[in-house]
């Protein structure tokens, strides 16, 4: 890592053994000064710089190979392999260091060991099931048997092969999936108000310019802005409304969640509107906005790091367990008074356990691996740049290519707000939604992040049942479906236990009378709430008007933010309920 590159909270090594913290980053502009320019090659440890005490902070320089930043799914499998054949004497390398096979520290593959320094401090390595090299610094007291406790411990950090480190995103908590915690990368209040005034300014001069270009239609000053105040004064609610997670009415009252004011205004298409537009609008903008703003807090891409807590929270829960098993399989091989067949059943019965715990582990870091490289796909898209220094693809056309296809992240978000599982803003939750791996460019909208893989989702069961409809995996294969769509009767019975001010979320068929253009199966998400009277409301966030019938035969129109009457289910063709 580079100086350069320090972050906040980042534990740096001091020379006396113990960790410091980075609490800030400050530029300095002093008084001219002699100055030498260390330059290490090679491999190398040593000190910079010190305190009152004497003591300063360990800076390691090494070299490590420039190949892909995480082994490939083959590399992975050959060392979890290898690892039974090889001998208690057997050695890795890892850059120009050479580690050691330890016995009795492995959970399922070898774990390898080198001497960190000389003053007993050791550097034990892994590979992970996700292709990473894990390393663990265990040290002792070094300052004499008084102090061992105090100073002693270990520190683990995950690096990829080019020895960059993997870290995790810190510290506002949200909430998600009831009771479950996670962190969320907080918003920098100040920054994200600077870019939505820019977004906003940006825009408002693009349209003055057009306008002012526009020989056909001739306008006048005081005429053009006209114009621009009409559309700027929606362009910028939406714009304001970004980083926003409470909502006023007309006349400036807060509206209480839960409410009927608060399910129609959540899922109001102003704001999460779809519709293939010339100007910018709805989704579009937001999307503009958090994307600007991720350019300018991680200039090139710079710190920007997956969000991997909640999967290095899971491995490090199965690891503890694991850490138990072996304690316990250690000790019970040691008690007196058993005979050999009870030994063996003992350490074939835990064997079994310590084997069923890793295998749960390794199947969370082949998540986490998974999670990393949809990762590295948005982060390519987002901060790519060309020879020239200019970004591959703009915010406006990532923004509008997202705008397209976003239904299901969009309405995971809905659901989640209104259900009370998580309480960010809709900028919030997409931005730490990139950072988790958890949306990534589609294959169709290869230039918008559409592609939602349903960690922050809204819903716990989707009905019916995974596997059990027959609708195939992918948007224009699902399109095509041509099976029956749910019934009232099954919609009734697996919401029986809505209440009002609750949401579930459909997958549903919106273009089944669009001639040409129809296609039987579902392409389309978006939230349908219980309102005060108990009363299904229908909540499509485009604000696309379905047409049904009644009773008599006679034609009628759904629109937003109405109740749905029983003769208009069929209409709806809801392939799937989650809630």
């Amino acid at each position: 890592m580079k100086v350069e590159d320090l972050r906040l909270r980042d534990q740096v090594l001091r020379s006396d053994g113990s960790w410091g913290t980075v609490t800030g980053i400050y530029y300095y502009n002093t008084e001219p000064t002699k100055v030498y320019n260390l330059e290490v090659e090679d491999n190398h440890t040593y000190i910079v710089g010190g305190d009152v005490l004497g003591i300063g902070y360990v800076v390691h320089n090494y070299i490590v190979d420039q190949k892909d930043k995480f082994l490939s799914g083959a590399e992975v499998e050959k060392a979890y392999k290898d690892h039974k054949k090889m001998g208690e004497k057997a050695e890795i390398k890892w850059g120009d260091k050479t580690y050691k096979k330890v016995n009795g520290e492995g959970e399922g593959v070898a774990v390898f060991v080198r001497d960190y320094d000389e003053k007993g401090t050791k550097e034990y390595i892994r590979i992970t099931k996700d292709g990473l090299i894990e390393q663990k610094i265990k040290w002792k007291g070094q300052l004499g048997e008084f102090m061992a406790n105090t100073l002693s411990g270990e520190k683990t950090k995950y690096f990829n092969t080019r020895g960059e480190e993997v870290f995790l995103q810190p510290d506002k908590l949200v909430r998600d999936g009831g009771s479950k915690k996670l962190p969320f990368d907080p918003v920098d209040t100040k920054l994200a108000n600077n870019i939505v005034d820019k977004v906003k300014n940006d825009y408002e001069q693009s349209l003055r310019t057009e306008y002012a270009n526009d020989k056909k239609s001739k306008l006048t000053p005081a005429q053009i802005d006209v114009k621009v105040k009409a559309e700027m004064a929606v362009y910028n609610r939406i714009a304001d409304r970004t980083f926003r997670n409470s909502y006023t009415d007309e006349k400036g009252n807060a509206i209480k969640h839960g409410s009927d004011e608060f399910l129609a205004k959540i899922a109001e298409p102003e704001f999460n509107g779809q519709n293939s537009t010339k100007k910018p609008d709805g989704m579009e903008i937001p999307v503009k906005v958090v994307i600007e703003y991720m350019r300018s807090k991680y200039p090139d891409g710079k710190g920007y790091a997956p969000n991997l807590a909640p999967w290095n929270e899971r491995i490090a829960t199965h690891k503890e367990k694991l850490n138990d098993l072996n304690v316990e399989l250690k000790t019970g091989l040691q008690k007196e008074g058993m005979s050999d067949k009870e030994r063996k059943s003992f350490q074939k019965d835990m064997e079994k356990k310590i084997a069923s715990e890793s295998n749960k582990m390794y199947a969370v870091e082949t998540e986490r691996r998974h999670r990393m490289e949809e990762f590295e796909k948005s982060s390519n898209l987002i901060f790519g740049k060309n020879s020239k220094g200019e970004y591959n693809v703009s915010s406006s056309e990532i923004a509008k290519q997202t705008k397209a296809a976003i239904c299901r992240a969009d309405t995971n978000y809905l659901q989640n707000r209104v259900n009370g599982r998580m309480e960010a803003s809709f900028g919030e939750y997409f931005m730490n939604k990139v950072e988790m791996g958890d949306i990534r460019p589609g294959t169709g909208q290869t230039k918008g992040l559409v592609w939602d893989n349903g960690y922050l989702k809204g819903y716990d069961d989707q009905y019916p049942p995974k596997g059990q409809d027959g609708i195939p995996d992918g948007f224009d294969a699902s399109n095509e479906y041509t099976g029956e769509p749910l019934s009232h009767d099954y919609i009734q019975e697996v919401t029986a236990n809505m209440k009002p001010g609750q949401a579930i979320q459909v997958w549903a068929d919106t273009d089944v009378n669009k001639g040409n253009n129809s296609k039987p199966g579902p392409n389309h998400y978006y939230e349908i709430s219980m309102n005060s009277k108990g009363e299904f409301v229908y909540l499509n966030h485009t604000g696309e008007v379905v047409t049904y019938y009644d009773n008599e035969g006679t034609k009628k129109y759904l629109k937003h933010n109405f109740p749905i009457p029983q003769e208009a289910w069929k209409s709806l063709r809801i392939f799937r309920v989650y809630k």
